[in-house]
């Protein structure tokens, strides 16, 4: 039986230029010859790019001595398009020198016989940070089956585009863990995609995690208090509804009105910036949030209707005129999405109890714990509660979490 191995790529980092390398990058321009006379699968999608654009399936195929065996797809498709929770099929295109299977078909994760032949299976999927965003779940899914194959798995590493600081959240408990929660996690829970998969690993939070033979190849040039904008990459949609830097730093607190009966903003051109329903005051709620003093944040009150776009294909309160709030990001660095995502719902159940309801499955898995709904309950019910302390149990939650993390961090 072998034991876990945990192999992580080192070089020396240079801060002459500010442009940020990504582990494709590093992978394709320095260590290529670690996939000489290999046959690989490659879990990827269209984030899958180097800093210049070209993707990684194109540069492999394109190699000397290595051989692309099959592509993976995860939620969203290998292209990115579809919506969100879309059942995804195999890809039919005979032009392609690989065959490309979907890991959102009801198969999560490869099948012994799709990895047949295959020596290595390499991940390159860009992320967003936070705990929901499912490709984190495939991540973990695609390692259990290269333990149970024999196969080493290579992630190559991308920046948290919302930052490697300030971990947001309550950790998801084990009865709620689920394809959108998987693991023991702050919903920010701060790292990149390739420390998060030797956290996964180390911890043994997957079956099979001492067989799982793992290299990670680390960016170079990003430190973890570093804004998306100035590692010089180019920022490219993770998914229909995540269209720009400004989206993927609020997302993690937002979404979670996904499992209640307001809308998130699927449907307009800024989802998870624009929040509302028809029962909602603007003015009251914008009012009820600026007397919280929110950092990094500003809201003005807007009416919206979402409408099918390309980003979803049937939004939730389709043509319906909906009154809430516009959300902008004043401070990416003091801005705290878990805590904004919070104070919206806490202020919308103080104003509207006998609007605002939940999804309660939903609602809970997203948030990893039937706490906060329950609160939020009670506050409707009863107009009593203790927002502040709320938040400072999570504030421990988090920096335990962060203290355990410490052991599995690349980047300074």
């Amino acid at each position: 039986m072998r034991s876990m191995t945990i192999g992580v790529l080192t070089l020396m980092t240079s801060f002459a230029t500010a442009q940020v390398e990504s582990g494709l990058d590093v992978l394709t321009t320095w260590e290529i010859s670690l996939l000489h006379g290999k046959t690989v699968a490659v879990v990827c999608n269209h984030t899958a790019r180097t800093v210049s654009g070209e993707h990684i399936l194109d540069l492999l195929v394109e190699a000397e001595s290595v051989t692309v065996g099959a592509a993976f797809g995860p939620e969203h498709g290998i292209r990115g398009t579809e919506n969100a929770g879309a059942r995804i099929s195999d890809v039919t295109d005979e032009s392609l020198p690989y065959p490309v299977y979907s890991l959102y078909d009801g198969t999560s994760a490869p099948t012994s016989a799709e990895l047949e032949g295959i020596d290595l299976i390499i991940y390159d999927i860009q992320d967003v940070g936070a705990r929901f965003y499912t490709y984190i779940s495939t991540l973990g899914l695609v390692m259990e089956a290269a333990a149970e194959a024999g196969i080493p798995v290579m992630v190559l590493d991308r920046p948290n585009v919302i930052g490697g600081l300030h971990p947001e959240g309550p950790l998801c408990e084990p009865e709620h863990f689920s394809f959108v929660g998987a693991y023991p996690i702050p919903v920010r829970y701060s790292l990149t995609i390739g420390e998060l998969a030797q956290m996964i690993v180390g911890e043994r939070w997957i079956d099979g995690a001492d067989e799982v033979d793992l290299t990670v190849i680390p960016c170079r040039g990003w430190r973890r208090d570093m804004p998306f904008e100035e590692t010089g990459m180019t920022f490219v949609a993770p998914s229909p509804n995540i269209p720009s830097v400004e989206v993927a730093r609020i997302y993690p607190g937002t979404c979670f009105f996904e499992g209640t009966n307001v809308s998130e903003g699927r449907g307009t051109d800024e989802p998870f910036l624009r929040v509302g329903a028809p029962f909602v005051s603007a003015e009251e709620w914008v009012a009820a949030l600026d007397a919280l003093s929110l950092e990094g944040v500003s809201f003005e009150s807007l009416t919206f209707t979402p409408e099918p776009n390309a980003g979803s294909s049937s939004p939730k309160l389709m043509g319906e005129e909906c009154h809430g709030v516009q959300i902008r990001v004043t401070d990416p660095a003091a801005l705290r999405p878990i805590r904004v995502g919070f104070a919206m719902l806490w202020t919308l159940a103080e104003l509207r109890p006998e609007g605002l309801t939940f999804r309660e499955g939903h609602f809970d898995r997203l948030w990893g714990t039937s706490t906060v709904r329950v609160a939020l309950e009670n506050l409707m019910a009863n107009g009593t509660g203790d927002f502040e302390a709320i938040l400072q149990r999570w504030e421990i939650e988090s920096a335990h979490f962060w203290e355990r993390a410490q052991r599995y961090l690349l980047y300074e």
